[in-house]
């Protein structure tokens, strides 16, 4: 075995050594890039740079010809070499976030430097010349022997503060010391070999290529919070190896049922490309339950929980359907916040785990368990927009998340997502540790994103019908307004006085009466307006939201037909512009065709020449932006803010017949269906009505 490994061509050394400069290289500019203010990011880069220097030397080395030259390049090289234990004792140090005197640190660095200043003396190296299939290499000097304990004894001593910080650490902080610590392991294994050469042993470095998986794990560890547990990577790579041994099987099968390689090679690309999408579905549908097990059934229950339709019309139907989770994922600890706009606090619609930090009454956690506005957590979740993990903010350490921590932990929570509603932050959901102490792993945050996309749906549609109660109220209050002892009864008093003074001109009674007449004709037409307003209330309110994918092209192409006679009886020119082919959207049908209805009514309705253009473009990969112009009177700028609320018209609405009710039914279906809508309007000119809704995913993809 040995003999077989000093036979490898000087080549393959060549090529580790330029893999492992362009691998550090590239990772060291990733992660100087990716989180430039972070200090461990900053020193991992450093090293990251020491290590693609010494692999550089390490392959022009190896390539030149001349001794004299390769001299100069080793030499060259172990500057790296020496730099790398002092910036990896520090990587490690602000990695933990640990108190240690900075004069250690210090210490390091100058050992590093004054060892740098011998390299190219013989008290570090001497006498060059040949050994194994190297063609130069030079003998250690006493220095070198110095250095090589310095390497040795900082790289050890870094190896037993990561272990003590995996024996007290829980979590992803604790799994992102473990890819270094494993990291660590292989590359320093692997880079060691190299030493064994300056020895004269007959060991080559036939791990040198390894050096370049030290590098990419630790980079890993430092650039992604949300890792796969060990555990579960073993899972997946037994899996991997178990799928990879069935193909090769079936690679050699045919290769020998064919009796010639290149034809099973052949007959394994046709296959592949003909099968091959198919055949891997149904690989990773039977290995994934067999392989990951426990930990697979819980991801298909949570998915269950944006694949299941459901019309949630109440905040505490939503808090009943989150309430699930702790049970599916077996939490020790959870809570749901939703904001109360008469009190403006976070009260707990439901929570778990949580005994002797809520009150045991629900309505006396509802009352006194609350959350301010001005709450750390709360401000933090608002501006940052994304879910939180306690262990991300530990590692960042910032002075800011002290207070944040903790309110996460007097709320045991390990996770915190923030739920928005038409850009405002409507809730809060805490997820505690789970309790078999296992990190949450990236396809757990994965599922958990999409509960809460699904979480904001409904948030948007109870937006929707709170807000219309509070609509049929106003209502209400405007349809009695009239019948109350004001405008008729005034009418009523002024005919009664013109009638009874027989001096007086009987003109001042029918007047009256006739103004009388005019008031109730247009308290009819509103009513009729306010009416028909309820009674589309009413179905929505009924048949609740039922996002599904559209054929938006077919939608507004039927949508429009009468639109366009209409225009076309007034003398108006109707066009219909799409950017593409196709266009699939995933909303509520009923609330689309609401929509288009009411901002295609109102421009035919205000236009009296030019002409109404619909236009749909893809906004962005996640939504589809629709525009409805007209040439018409336009809104005046004032005017522009009111419209979109209740009985809240324009100047030149005021002239028409209406309630003012349709634009503020469209703002609302628009942002239950997780759209936005705005407006651009010239007086005289004509107004521009934008929004947009969600685009549908591609066939076979699942809906958040």
């Amino acid at each position: 075995m040995l003999r077989l490994l000093q036979n490898i061509p000087l080549g393959y050394y060549a090529l580790s050594g330029f893999v492992n400069f362009t691998t550090a290289l590239t990772i060291s500019l990733i992660v100087f890039l990716a989180k430039k203010k972070t200090k461990a990011n900053k020193i991992f880069a450093t090293f990251s740079f020491s290590v693609a220097y010494w692999s550089l030397l390490y392959f022009v080395w190896l390539m030149t010809k001349s001794k004299g030259w390769a001299e100069f390049y080793l030499r060259s090289c172990m500057i790296g070499v020496l730099f790398m234990p002092s910036l990896f004792i520090h990587f490690v140090v602000s990695f933990l976030n640990l108190k240690i005197n900075k004069k250690f640190i210090l210490t390091n660095y100058i050992l590093s430097i004054l060892f740098m200043f011998t390299v190219y003396t013989p008290l570090y190296a001497r006498d060059i010349g040949r050994h194994l299939v190297f063609p130069y290499w030079l003998h250690p000097g006493p220095i070198f022997h110095l250095a090589l304990i310095h390497f040795g004894g900082v790289v050890l001593y870094s190896f037993y503060l990561m272990w003590q910080s995996i024996k007290k650490e829980k979590g992803i902080f604790k799994n992102q010391i473990l890819y270094v610590f494993i990291g660590t392991a292989i590359g320093y294994i692997s880079g060691v070999t190299n030493f064994f050469c300056w020895y004269r042993t007959q060991i080559p470095p036939f791990l040198n290529i390894f050096v370049s998986v030290y590098v990419i794990m630790v980079a890993v560890a430092v650039l992604k919070y949300h890792l796969m547990d060990i555990k579960l990577a073993r899972q997946y790579l037994a899996m991997n190896i178990f799928y990879g041994a069935i193909t090769s099987a079936i690679f050699i099968a045919l290769a020998f049922f064919l009796r010639q390689w290149f034809l099973g090679i052949s007959a394994i690309i046709f296959l592949a490309i003909l099968l091959g999408p198919y055949f891997h579905r149904q690989m990773v549908k039977f290995l994934e339950p067999a392989f990951l097990g426990e930990t697979y059934r819980t991801w298909q229950k949570l998915k269950g929980f944006w694949e299941e339709p459901r019309v949630v019309y109440t905040s505490g139907q939503l808090a009943e359907v989150l309430g699930e989770i702790p049970v599916v994922m077996d939490l020790e600890s959870f809570s749901f916040f939703l904001f109360n706009r008469d009190r403006n606090v976070f009260v707990p619609e439901a929570y778990y785990g949580l005994d002797g930090v809520f009150s045991a009454d629900p309505e006396q956690a509802k009352a006194l368990n609350t959350l301010y506005p001005e709450d750390p957590l709360v401000m933090y979740l608002e501006k940052e927009k994304r879910i939180i993990m306690r262990d991300e903010l530990v590692t960042q350490s910032k002075d800011d998340h002290q207070a944040v921590l903790l309110k996460m932990d007097e709320l045991k929570a390990y996770i915190s997502a923030p739920l928005f509603a038409a850009d405002r932050l409507t809730g809060i959901l805490n997820l505690g540790r789970k309790k078999n102490q296992e990190v949450f792993h990236e396809e757990d945050l994965k599922l958990i994103k999409e509960v809460v996309k699904m979480a904001e749906e409904h948030l948007g549609h109870i937006a929707f019908f709170e807000s219309s109660l509070l609509f049929s109220g106003s209502v209400a209050h405007d349809i009695r307004k009239p019948f109350r002892r004001g405008i008729i009864y005034d009418y009523l008093e002024k005919i009664r006085q013109g009638l009874q003074n027989p001096q007086g001109p009987k003109e001042y009674a029918l007047s009256a009466l006739a103004d009388l007449g005019d008031c109730l004709k247009n308290l009819h037409v509103m009513s009729e307006k306010m009416v028909s307003g309820f009674e589309d209330l009413e179905a929505f309110l009924r048949r609740g939201f039922k996002a599904e994918r559209i054929d938006y092209v077919e939608k507004i192409n039927r949508e429009t037909k009468s639109f366009k006679v209409m225009a076309e009886e007034k003398g108006i020119n109707f066009e219909i512009i799409f950017t593409q082919k196709n266009f699939f959207l995933y909303a509520d049908p009923l609330s689309v065709e609401r929509i288009l209805n009411e901002l295609l009514t109102n421009a035919i309705k205000y236009t009296q020449e030019g002409k109404i253009t619909v236009k749909v473009s893809q906004a962005n990969p996640q939504e589809i932006l629709t525009e409805v112009s007209d040439t018409g009177c336009g809104i005046a700028k004032a005017d522009q803010e009111e419209i979109w609320e209740l009985f809240k018209r324009g100047e030149n609405g005021q002239k028409k017949e209406g309630a003012g009710i349709g634009l503020a039914m469209v703002r609302q279906l628009v942002e239950a269906n997780r759209g936005k809508i705005w407006l651009n309007s010239e007086r005289g000119k004509g107004t521009s009505f934008y929004f947009t809704l969600p685009a549908a995913k591609k066939r076979g993809e699942r809906y958040g």
